[in-house]
């Protein structure tokens, strides 16, 4: 059964507004189901940026070995250019040699250019030699993000405009954007100012690693003194753990697989600092959280700011498990979770191979928070997933029969934003999970 009904201000509480305009001017790899695929890909050149190909969607977990790939078959496929791979969850990269040696890590004869940089909170995967395979994890990841080509004001516009068509097609009028760089705020304000932007924006400035936050931070102070009607800033973002796909979420028992426990990228003294700085500017603090560890630990380090006297909000992005005592902690608190329940349809196949029956116990406790009075909102995480509100309504319900109780509230409530207020005559009809109308400020927009 798909969802049938009529949405107010249809609402995305989680995507990333660019990279799902530029996801359609990147490589899709969602359909491999091995790493060797890549040898039979069609590429075109609206897939390079500058002179690097760009890719996105793989997952090992779909493959029969499940093992990461490796930069040979990349090499092999691509010769020396430079290749960058991301992971589904965008959370890992799969890079050709080329680009290893682009950053200093590998000579020319592939063997070690010198001592790896340290990188806490991410994982540069090696073979058993102790060299790089090609695969980069979480804040590994961002070695690569940083000699990638800067993309040009016309990129940036035309991936924008993508994004709103691609919101639109979907039934989402209103959505909250997860990470905002100074070109894409510049070329969200030339879309209002012509009338273009036909899409409400809650934003939040994102900070990839802690050494980013001031550059962001400035950003958005910067972002608080415009007044615009359709764009709203509202959050720093920061990441405190990684994916439970590539096993870099932070989970209070060990990964199956004995990889470990995942990745915490923050120490307590930064989540507080970030929480101080935000509060400060009477912004919130958005903070990917999607293992129970990392939604415990920053709960406390909020908590000890909250009953010395600080007033703010904090936002727990993803919180895909929380344990019961979390959700204790957390009950009266200025908290909101953001949810993506799509992340089950994908996730379902490895999570009893990953995690715990404790763990499994965690997943998706929407009903408890709100028997415990506390927000939560739908959203995609759009380009991770497909910004299909139908996806969300099919999670449910599996959820529901697996043993994960679906929430009271009607499910229009959940994908709509709650202020009615901010940009009227905003409605989403779907019939079957299918979108059928659009108005947008009053205009049909499909």
């Amino acid at each position: 059964m798909s969802f049938t009904g009529l949405i107010a201000n249809a609402y995305d509480s989680h995507c990333h507004f660019a990279a799902t305009g530029e996801m359609n001017q990147t490589l899709q790899l969602a359909s491999l189901t091995s790493a060797e695929q890549v040898l039979d890909l069609d590429q075109t050149k609206m897939h390079y940026r500058g002179d690097w190909l760009i890719g996105f969607g793989w997952d090992e977990n779909k493959w029969a070995s499940e093992l990461l790939p490796h930069r040979s078959t990349l090499d092999q496929a691509f010769g020396e250019r430079l290749v960058s791979f991301s992971r589904a969850d965008g959370h890992a990269a799969w890079v050709s040699t080329s680009v290893l040696q682009k950053l200093g890590w590998l000579n020319s004869d592939g063997k070690l250019a010198g001592p790896l940089p340290n990188t806490p909170g991410g994982k540069i995967v090696l073979d058993d030699a102790g060299v790089p395979t090609g695969v980069v994890i979480d804040a590994a990841k961002t070695h690569v993000d940083h000699i990638l080509p800067k993309v040009s004001s016309h990129q940036m516009n035309s991936f924008l405009l993508s994004a709103i068509a691609e919101f639109h097609k979907n039934g989402i009028t209103h959505i909250r954007d997860m990470s905002c760089s100074e070109l894409q705020w510049n070329e969200t304000l030339k879309l209002e100012g012509s009338g273009l932007l036909k899409v409400a924006i809650e934003q939040t400035f994102s900070a990839e690693t802690p050494d980013q936050f001031d550059k962001a931070y400035d950003l958005a102070q910067r972002a608080m003194k415009v007044k615009t009607r359709n764009v709203k800033p509202v959050a720093m973002k920061v990441y405190y753990d990684g994916a439970l796909g590539s096993e870099g979420a932070l989970l209070s028992e060990p990964y199956k697989s004995g990889s470990g426990v995942g990745l915490k990228l923050l120490t307590k003294d930064q989540v507080q600092s970030f929480l101080k700085l935000a509060w400060e500017i009477d912004l919130a603090l958005a903070v990917h959280t999607i293992g129970d560890l990392a939604v415990k630990e920053v709960v406390e380090a909020a908590i000890e700011l909250w009953d010395q006297g600080l007033t703010g909000d904090l936002h727990l992005e993803h919180a895909q498990l929380i344990s019961p005592e979390t959700l204790e902690a957390m009950k009266g608190r200025p908290i909101k979770c953001f949810m993506q329940p799509c992340h089950y349809l994908s996730d379902k196949s490895f999570l009893k191979s990953k995690l715990t029956d404790r763990l499994l116990s965690f997943l998706f406790p929407y009903k408890k928070l709100e028997d415990m009075g506390l927000e939560f909102y739908f959203g995609s995480d759009t380009p991770i997933e497909p910004p299909e509100v139908n996806l969300n309504y099919l999670a449910m319900l599996e959820m529901d029969q697996m043993g994960v109780p679906r929430p009271a509230a009607e499910f229009e409530l959940l994908h709509s934003h709650p202020d009615r207020s901010w940009i009227q005559n905003c409605h989403s009809k779907f019939v079957d999970g299918k979108v059928t109308g659009v108005s947008f400020d009053g205009e049909m927009v499909i």
